[in-house]
């Protein structure tokens, strides 16, 4: 029995396709379970550097509101948010952000140092590159 009877659309009939996503929903579950009871600060940023997701020990440690990570914002807006608020020391808000953020190799998502970006942020303050011993 056709679908469309006065073949206005042209169409026939209808596909369905149906994929079982129990596995991989169970894994996502597993690691939203570990991102939130780590015992640390975990953030991600998405392919444009805007926050994509973090857990509340980051955003305890560093004192971000919820309305400040609702607004998903981007790294440079979190480096300008410290210097406003005096994170950084005296000195021009922008200009301070700026310098942090320019220390990012963006092509590669590495510190200046070569060092990934992977380490958690272990308290207030703490750098967000490993140190090269």
């Amino acid at each position: 029995m056709p679908i469309d009877d006065d073949q206005e659309f042209d169409l026939d009939g209808v596909v369905v396709s149906l994929t079982d996503i129990t596995e991989t929903k169970q894994q996502a579950d597993t690691l939203q379970s570990i991102f939130d009871n780590f015992p640390g600060g975990i953030v991600h940023y998405d392919e444009t550097l805007r926050l994509a997701s973090s857990n509340q020990q980051f955003r305890d440690l560093l004192e971000y509101s919820d309305e400040l990570i609702a607004d998903r914002p981007y790294l440079y807006d979190f480096f300008l948010f410290n210097a406003r608020r005096g994170d950084y020391g005296p000195g021009d808000p922008e200009a301070l952000a700026l310098e942090r953020y320019r220390k990012y190799d963006l092509k590669n998502h590495r510190c200046s140092n070569g060092v990934p970006r992977t380490a958690p942020i272990s308290k207030p303050g703490a750098r967000h590159c490993r140190q090269v011993v």
